[in-house]
């Protein structure tokens, strides 16, 4: 029979804290998720505004493990995720290109924002919890969080929030601390937009070759989308360094207008979303790092890699560490 007694907190409902809860939720440990966010899936989210909805952060993924493979049928079985069947294109020196890129892509089905939901699914989590300390004592790990309360105590803590926001939280010079100093990652801003009438491209995904747009998806083009003609652009990661701390009114205007100069295409609606830790630049030894010692834990794509596969890996690789040190046996 499965241990039952040892607790794990996780900090941060991306996919790598959902997929590590989940396992040793399985196992037979005492699990605890506690996000900031309204709601789970991490940068695997989707965005209302108004009546509409938009994939503002992870646009699509691929399978390239077996691993990651057996569990993408799994959620296609479960109608959680499908393959987006989109026209792809290139934007280079003025000119647009076909573009047909390796391996098939997916989506979450109805939105990107139900892979997050799914891992969710039978776990305790917290949402609109953030924490701003973790402490030990005698009896264990405490968190402390935002509104001033105290939980715990845990036997272990895994932080999966970007490194930025790990070392806020981990004692200063640890181990666990010193991998997530060493984590980078690009920023970037999502720019969404609404249109009266179909826009007039060929494509429904265009990777640019710009200063200021890199990426831009026709959102609506996704299955299981409700009608509409609705854009997410991405800017470039240069570009939302210089720009990160412009107000979302002025990226979303700068972004549409050289849209329009480009495309002719007017939009009615516009809206900006700041990722600052849009895109992991780094990639660690190992995808997720458990420090006995201390009962401290870090995963998430940022030591695995930049993709939602990478995040999946890191997740489940953090879950087998804490097993084995834990133990999971009577």
């Amino acid at each position: 029979m499965a241990c039952s007694q040892r607790s794990v907190a996780v900090v941060g409902a991306g996919i790598s804290g959902l997929v590590c809860a989940g396992k040793l939720q399985r196992s037979g440990f005492d699990v605890a998720v506690f996000e900031k966010a309204r709601g789970p899936g991490g940068r695997i989210t989707t965005r209302r505004r108004n009546s509409e909805r938009f994939d503002h952060g992870a646009q699509f993924f691929t399978a390239k493990t077996k691993a990651f493979s057996a569990v993408l049928e799994e959620w296609a079985a479960a109608e959680v995720v499908a393959p987006w069947s989109a026209r792809f294109g290139l934007w280079s020196e003025g000119e647009f290109a076909v573009h047909h890129p390796r391996g098939e892509r997916w989506v979450g089905r109805p939105r990107m924002s139900a892979i997050g939901r799914h891992l969710a699914l039978g776990l305790p989590i917290q949402l609109a919890t953030r924490v701003v300390r973790i402490s030990r004592d005698q009896t264990g790990w405490r968190l402390w969080v935002e509104q001033g309360d105290c939980l715990g105590p845990f036997d272990a803590v895994v932080l999966s929030c970007p490194g930025p926001q790990a070392v806020e939280l981990f004692p200063p010079d640890s181990l666990p601390w010193t991998r997530a100093a060493r984590l980078q990652y690009a920023s970037c801003w999502a720019v969404m937009l609404s249109f009266a009438t179909p826009v007039s491209l060929p494509f429904d995904g265009i990777q640019w070759s710009h200063p200021m747009l890199a990426w831009s998806a026709r959102d609506s083009s996704k299955p299981g989308r409700s009608p509409g003609e609705r854009w997410v652009i991405h800017t470039q990661a240069a570009w939302s360094d210089v720009h990160i701390e412009d107000s979302p009114e002025v990226v979303a205007q700068a972004v549409a207008s050289e849209w329009q100069k480009i495309t002719g295409d007017v939009s009615t609606d516009i809206s900006a979303h700041r990722w600052r830790f849009s895109l992991a630049k780094s990639k660690l030894d190992a995808p997720a790092f458990f420090d006995t010692d201390e009962s401290l834990g870090l995963c998430g794509d940022g030591l695995a890699g930049p993709r939602i596969e990478d995040a999946w890996h890191s997740g489940r690789a953090m879950a087998q560490q804490i097993e084995r040190a834990l133990g999971v046996g009577p």
